[in-house]
């Protein structure tokens, strides 16, 4: 039996989009995490919150070859999102962390806050940035794309980490969220003021 192209693509995406929620149906697929019971945080009712967040060690580079790691950014909250250019959630999650990267680069609170986009695999840096450009990314910086083994914590995309001044995770989130709400807002600005 022959399929059409469009079939083909129809199937392969419902395929993917079921591989990556398996993880959030099956419980006991993030042990890796470190438990803690935050009440305040935002989103930890929802489906794809990560109670605890995940460590991440890795180190990452900048188009002109600059290394930063998580701790190069002691001092401020950090929000890391991982994401792939295939992934169409990856970009609503994207164009709302840009968005909160705005509205704290404009506030006038001085809030001590870092938000990197993160994309895992090996597309060139170039390909992202016209991706960047072209889904209206204004705020966040494109770093070069980090190979998949080392994020081996990842079980889906897109999937938000917040860490604390210090460089502890918080919590996660895994699927497509609003980061640019006023109870997340909220909740960074409290993290930092600890």
């Amino acid at each position: 039996m022959i399929f059409s192209k469009l079939r083909i693509i129809k199937y392969i995406t419902m395929i993917l989009s079921v591989i990556a929620i398996l993880p959030l149906t099956h419980g006991g697929a993030l042990k890796f995490m470190k438990q803690t019971s935050k009440s305040d945080i935002p989103f930890s009712n929802e489906h794809g919150y990560i109670d605890g967040g995940a460590e991440f060690t890795a180190s990452f580079t900048d188009e002109n070859g600059k290394k930063f790691a998580l701790a190069d950014f002691k001092g401020n909250v950090v929000i890391i999102a991982f994401m792939t250019s295939w992934c169409p959630n990856c970009s609503t999650v994207q164009k709302s962390l840009d968005s909160l990267k705005e509205y704290f680069q404009n506030s006038s609170k001085q809030v001590p806050v870092k938000i990197l986009s993160l994309y895992v695999g090996n597309e060139p840096l170039n390909i992202l940035k016209i991706k960047d450009k072209s889904n209206d990314i204004q705020t966040l910086e494109t770093y070069n794309p980090i190979p998949p083994e080392q994020v081996p914590f990842l079980q889906a995309v897109p999937t938000c980490l917040v860490f604390d001044k210090d460089g502890n995770p918080i919590c996660g989130y895994m699927g497509a969220r609003n980061f640019f709400q006023p109870q997340f807002i909220e909740f960074i600005e409290k993290t930092a003021e600890q």
